[in-house]
């Protein structure tokens, strides 16, 4: 990704604080793009998103909320296992400081179940929080950005608010309403962030979309190639036996 914004970088969008101020060409023209296409809003917008297409393709917004879904899951479930092993590991030490034990093996094999057992859980407990708010908040952004047809800090701020406060109803009404605050808040900080970032690199969510979707196609179809190769190289191998059965049979 740091890639892809350096090589679409533009020098000229920091000339306002006197740098790396350039002479850009504003008159070169440049081809059109599917980039370049009218974007479709409201449920037009929502349909191209999360509908899948006429071959059961899979729009780029809608890959990449898969995939950063699964990685929140997936780095949640590392955190919590981690955090949880260790404070299993550094209770497990200090209450059994002075217990005795038939033999180390026989602590050791404690203190690996306790840690072990300590792994699940937290894996479980924070995958299962940190994939749920990051799901929430990514489909949220990702289905108001569809339905606005454009990209801003408005659907961050709307999906800060959204996870904030379903991440804290069981709380209560005030529990609500300060997750939904604070949500807003982050979201907001986040959509800044991010719509700078874009704006002083020259390009878009929707183009990393595109690319992120384009980088998987291509990891597909070597995939299906390698296994296409695979099993051509089998059927060759295994016709060949056959062949020479068949050969030996005739023969005798």
């Amino acid at each position: 990704m740091a890639c892809i914004f350096l090589r679409r970088f533009h020098p000229e969008r920091l000339a306002f604080i006197g740098l790396l101020t350039t002479d850009p060409d504003y008159d070169q023209v440049v081809g059109s793009s599917i980039l370049d296409e009218e974007p479709k809003t409201g449920v037009d917008g929502l349909r191209r998103v999360f509908v899948p297409g006429k071959y059961g393709e899979l729009s780029a917004e809608f890959t990449t909320l898969i995939h950063m879904s699964s990685a929140s899951i997936f780095l949640g479930a590392g955190f919590g296992a981690l955090r949880q092993a260790r404070t299993a590991f550094l209770n497990f030490i200090e209450n059994n400081d002075a217990t005795k034990f038939q033999n180390h093996l026989e602590a050791k094999r404690q203190l690996q179940h306790r840690v072990t057992l300590a792994m699940g859980t937290g894996a479980a407990k924070w995958g299962y929080r940190i994939g749920m708010f990051s799901t929430i908040f990514l489909t949220t952004s990702t289905a108001v950005a569809a339905w606005r047809g454009e990209d801003g800090v408005l659907e961050y701020v709307i999906a800060g608010m959204t996870a904030g406060g379903l991440f804290k109803v069981n709380m209560g009404v005030k529990g609500f309403i300060a997750g939904s605050l604070i949500g807003a808040f982050v979201g907001s900080i986040t959509g800044l962030f991010f719509d700078g970032l874009f704006w002083i690199s020259g390009t878009s969510m929707r183009s990393l979309q595109e690319t992120q979707k384009k980088i998987a196609e291509l990891r597909e179809d070597g995939l299906r190639k390698q296994r296409d190769e695979y099993l051509n190289k089998e059927y060759g191998e295994v016709r060949n036996i056959v062949v020479g059965q068949e050969n030996k049979s005739e023969g005798a």
